[in-house]
């Protein structure tokens, strides 16, 4: 996780949630929202570390192209759902989007609230992620390929930084009225959703918490990684270690032997592990003093 090897702070498991993370930063991802829950039968609610995810996915964006904006469940609480339009003018300011002019108007017909929630704002919004990113020299126009007849079917603009928008424990204040419908067309999972834009297309979403009702139908369109602290053991042990081996260039050091040791040797001088709520942090304090071992930190 960290930038520093005389500081670092190693991260067991999370394979899928990286995986998924890392084919998400491609600019043509199909699959655009990563969902992370906790296996509910599984040790102490709260304590699988789901909302760790944030710091990873932080970690994988640092020599990205990408900019990442966190939302808490208790400030998503004063989203009212009847003016979605706070959370989009938060979000333009937290990513610099300047005075965010020509959003349009909201209808004073009931029924045509829905589409304003879940099309005209999002294309709107979409629309000013892509002013920012031409503005900026993030573009690049890029040759359509029809994939049933083989030809170029046209140009498409390709925004080349993305925005992230993390919501932590989502569960705990779910979206509802047209703060969930302006989230689900931003996303792309609404009945009447038209083709989304390239400045919508260039949008990821980490939900923490469950998988939100506007979603879940919607399996394509998202990645779901359940995190369950108590499956973390030797593999995850091993793999965390070889990485930060092979990443201090001495991969001549790692003996599967020797790890395999080791880990067993913590388990047996670290007395947390017995405590569900601190065995996650507990393994993973134990994984520097084993890289000390092995010398490959000093």
């Amino acid at each position: 996780m960290s930038d520093d090897r005389q500081k670092p702070e190693p991260v067991l498991g999370r394979v899928d949630f990286k995986e998924a993370a890392f084919a998400m930063f491609d600019s043509h991802a199909v699959q655009r929202v990563l969902v992370v829950s906790e296996q509910n039968a599984s040790g102490v609610p709260g304590k699988s570390g789901k909302s760790f995810s944030t710091r990873i996915l932080r970690a994988i964006a640092r020599r990205r192209p990408a900019i990442v904006v966190e939302f808490s469940a208790e400030e998503m609480k004063e989203f009212k759902s009847d003016r979605p339009e706070d959370f989009l003018l938060e979000l333009g300011r937290r990513i610099d989007l300047g005075e965010m002019r020509g959003m349009p108007e909201k209808p004073t017909d009931e029924r045509q609230r829905t589409r304003w929630w879940a099309n005209d704002l999002p294309a709107w919004f979409g629309r000013l992620l892509e002013d920012r990113a031409k503005n900026a020299g993030l573009t690049v126009s890029e040759t359509v390929i029809d994939r049933t007849t083989g030809p170029a079917a046209g140009q498409e603009l390709v925004l080349r930084e993305l925005v992230w928008i993390v919501i932590d424990d989502i569960h705990k204040s779910p979206p509802d009225g047209g703060l969930k419908e302006l989230i689900a067309g931003m996303i792309g999972v609404t009945d009447t959703q038209q083709v989304l834009g390239p400045g919508l297309k260039s949008m990821r979403w980490l939900l923490i918490g469950h998988i939100p009702d506007f979603v879940r139908e919607y399996t394509s369109q998202y990645k779901h990684d359940v995190v369950a602290y108590d499956t973390i053991g030797i593999e995850a042990w091993k793999s965390c270690i070889r990485a930060a081996v092979s990443a201090a260039g001495a991969d001549g050091r790692y003996n599967d032997d020797t790890v395999a040791a080791l880990y067993e040797y913590s388990k047996a001088t670290l007395p947390d592990l017995a405590d569900p709520g601190l065995r996650l942090k507990t393994l993973a304090g134990g994984v520097v003093p084993a890289l000390k071992a092995i010398k490959v930190m000093q």
